[in-house]
């Protein structure tokens, strides 16, 4: 009897550990916390549909309790909630829905966090507060400069899209050129490049633990 309750005593003993790193791992983003996301995959209104999925990454860490709660580097997933096609007298619309953030020793956060901004890669501009980004303009020119392909070859493009295909080849800027041109053909559908910067809100605090990181270590 007095073996079985020793026995015990040290199996409690090493469970609290474990307990208290599981606990102290959790980790609580406040709700209004901007997550900066670089894209990883390309998005057009011209091509994708509501339900696609996208996947980006972290660019700026977030910090919660004192601590680094999400690295730069951490993996985001996400899908298209609403997609508007280019019409006679509609512009394109697009908004982007991120469901969930991955960190690299495993941590995960689902959320259901709205776009609130574009920083930079993309010839969409956001639409007021409804988290919708919207098409561009007429301009072909100054459509292929806002993408980030520059100046001269944002004149080049436009010069390709007006019916000068040969000139995409001397231009010497790859494949992205060659979709964009596509994309510049009628100048109207929403394009975020692979490497387009984007802003999220968090619109509720969210929360996640290392629960199993900590179940692992303790197993081995």
């Amino acid at each position: 009897m007095r073996k079985t309750a020793v026995r015990c005593a040290v199996l409690l003993a090493a469970a609290l550990p474990v307990a208290a790193a599981a606990q102290s791992s959790s980790y609580v983003i406040p709700e209004g916390t901007h997550l900066h996301v670089e894209l990883t995959t390309t998005l057009t209104t011209k091509v994708n549909q509501v339900g696609d999925l996208f996947s980006g990454q972290i660019t700026e860490p977030i910090f919660a309790n004192h601590e680094e709660a999400v690295p730069t580097g951490s993996t985001v997933r996400g899908h298209i909630t609403l997609l508007t096609p280019p019409g006679r007298h509609v512009k394109a619309e697009i908004r982007l829905s991120l469901d969930s953030i991955t960190t690299p020793n495993g941590i995960v956060y689902h959320l259901a966090s709205g776009l609130q901004g574009i920083a930079g890669g993309s010839n969409a501009k956001m639409k007021g507060k409804e988290g919708v980004a919207q098409g561009p303009g007429k301009s072909k020119k100054k459509t292929a400069e806002q993408v980030g392909i520059g100046a001269g070859a944002g004149a080049a493009i436009g010069a390709i899209a007006a019916g000068g295909p040969g000139a995409l080849y001397g231009m010497g800027i790859g494949a992205a050129a060659l979709f964009i041109r596509r994309m510049l053909k009628k100048n109207k559908d929403i394009v975020l490049v692979q490497g387009t910067h984007l802003i999220f809100e968090v619109p509720r605090a969210i929360t996640a633990t290392r629960v199993r990181a900590a179940a692992a270590t303790a197993s081995q």
